[in-house]
């Protein structure tokens, strides 16, 4: 609208809201709907040009989500014044419903010698998400920030909550999953193999129970309650001398019922050769003898047992 012979002024228009084109985060200009009017005296040449996009007027141009403030300016085209500003406000609304979904219960077992799991890269993140999104406005009550990459779950169920925020509207939308570690590694054995096995020779008794008693040591991913469960083998004889051995076998049970492998004892029991006399054979009533035992092969810790068989002839009995 123009109007001469009266002191030159702008009037912007009211503050404007609209909504977002079908599909985009913005808003194109129609026309001259943002346009200002204003008025001059006849004696100045008028120019005017926004702030926004330095001309004449927005049409055909486009408005972001979100506030923008335009300026308009009233200048003498000669003298490049300024006479009369005004300013308006332009809101974008989005005419998107924010929406957000997550990816279904997740099950994970256990990393490799620790007890939880590590998110590998955005696995654990929104699968879609819609609505004016800006920087900041997607976050979960986990680790509350925009993205589960690296964060670490215990053993157990855990529900993380995603919230998606617009960020024009303030409006919100959230969606919720599980996650589910389970320790599924079985406990493995620090002792050696074979190194319990032993060596010991009949008669050697405080070796066997020694060998008999040692037990091996198992660790786990999870937890030190580790039950050790021994099964003792039998004699196996091994030919007709007395040579045998006894196969004692272990397993280790973690508190979440992973099994470790069979851990195997052997010992291994040899026969002696024993060689006993006497100082004097026979041995007469009411006399002495020393009694020698001779082992082969010689070894130490043997227990020998001798017994003395005493014939005694019967002269005559007394009624």
């Amino acid at each position: 609208m123009l109007v001469v012979d009266t002191f030159p002024s702008i009037a912007c228009i009211d503050n404007q809201t609209r909504l977002t084109n079908a599909g985009l985060n913005s808003y194109d200009v129609s026309d001259t709907e943002f346009d200002p009017s204003f008025i001059y005296n006849g004696v100045y040449n008028p120019s005017i040009i926004n702030d926004y996009n330095n001309k004449c007027n927005p049409c055909k141009y486009y408005f972001s989500l979100g506030v923008t403030t335009v300026v308009w300016t009233l200048r003498d085209s000669f003298s490049d014044y300024t006479m009369a500003t005004c300013l308006m406000d332009i809101t974008i609304v989005g005419n998107e419903q924010i929406t957000i979904t997550c990816v279904d219960n997740q099950t994970r077992s256990t990393d490799p010698d620790v007890f939880n799991y590590m998110v590998q890269s955005t696995e654990f993140d929104p699968t879609t998400y819609a609505g004016n999104i800006s920087a900041g406005s997607i976050i979960n009550n986990y680790n509350h920030s925009a993205t589960l990459a690296n964060a670490v779950f215990p053993i157990g169920a855990t529900t993380v909550v995603w919230t998606v925020r617009d960020s024009i509207s303030n409006d919100t939308a959230t969606c919720s999953f599980d996650v589910n570690v389970f320790d599924d590694e079985n406990p493995i054995w620090n002792t050696a193999v074979n190194s319990l096995d032993r060596t010991v020779y009949c008669g050697q008794f405080t070796l066997m129970d020694s060998a008999q008693a040692l037990v091996p040591i198992a660790k786990d991913n999870c937890t030190s309650s580790i039950t050790i469960t021994k099964t003792h083998g039998t004699f196996v004889a091994n030919g007709t001398n007395g040579d045998g051995s006894y196969t004692n076998t272990f397993t280790a049970t973690d508190a979440a019922g992973n099994v470790s492998v069979i851990f195997q004892q052997v010992i291994t029991a040899l026969s002696l050769s024993i060689d006993a006399s006497a100082s004097s054979n026979p041995v007469s009533y009411g006399s002495s003898a020393t009694l020698t035992a001779t082992v082969s092969p010689a070894v130490e810790n043997i227990q020998v047992n001798l017994n003395l068989i005493m014939e005694m002839e019967v002269l005559s009995i007394t009624m």
